[in-house]
């Protein structure tokens, strides 16, 4: 006959252990202590880039770097 409580609930069930959801969200929520400079921007926000299609690349507020060729290596 089984006992009141499961495998499960008692934490021995191959040595896996419930995890609490709650304090998991909660710890992610605040973060780690150096995160407080960090600025973030929500993804539901409109864009605020002001680059376009078709324009010079010394108009882009954007880094730009020029990519390298690679050397061949076999002959």
């Amino acid at each position: 006959m089984p006992s009141g409580t499961s495998q499960c609930e008692d934490g021995s069930a191959g040595g896996f252990q419930h995890l609490d959801m709650h304090s998991e969200k909660r710890q992610l929520e605040k973060g780690p202590s150096g995160d407080k400079d960090r600025v973030w921007i929500r993804p539901d926000t409109p864009s605020r880039c002001t680059w376009q299609l078709g324009r010079a690349m010394a108009d882009s507020p954007h880094y730009h770097t020029v990519l390298t060729k690679s050397p061949k290596i076999l002959p």
